[in-house]
């Protein structure tokens, strides 16, 4: 597997699908920060991180991670969020953090075994005004998404 960076322009928007997998409004920010693109050479992306520089000096936001539905449950994630994490401690970054919604306890779990912490909720982040359509974020366990879990990780 092999980790890329993807410039802003017609190759990073044509991995919009991807984006919109784990964020409903991620057009608003598709050509800001870094976009690495995960996948073997030659063959189609099998996922995506996309990363933007945090509030925090040093901080970097994982806020936009997929992978391809169709290669879900083979470690790829995993591996993919290593391999991000790897090049963002070598880019000297300190701190990375992720916020998912609070309605999927399956994401908790995954973050975690990337090595991320829970660090604190953030409550009606998921809402109208925000741009969601509450309708869209109901899981299947009939939860649906408002707050975001934030994690994070120290990289140095």
């Amino acid at each position: 597997m092999e980790l890329l960076l993807v410039p802003p322009g017609p190759d990073r928007h044509a991995l919009l699908p991807l984006l919109l997998l784990a964020d409903d409004v991620a057009e608003r920010y598709i050509d800001d920060g870094d976009l690495w693109a995960f996948g073997e050479p030659g063959a189609p992306v099998d996922g995506i991180v996309l990363t933007l520089p945090a509030g925090e000096r040093g901080t970097v936001d994982l806020c936009n991670v997929a992978v391809h539905p169709e290669r879900q449950g083979r470690g790829i994630g995993l591996a993919m969020v290593a391999a991000v994490v790897d090049a963002l401690r070598a880019q000297g970054w300190r701190r990375a953090v992720v916020g998912t919604g609070t309605a999927d306890p399956v994401t908790y779990v995954f973050y975690q075994r990337c090595g991320f912490r829970p660090h604190h909720v953030e409550r009606d982040v998921f809402t109208r005004e925000n741009g969601y359509d509450p309708e869209q974020l109901r899981e299947p366990n009939s939860l649906t998404h408002l707050d975001v879990l934030w994690f994070d990780l120290i990289l140095q």
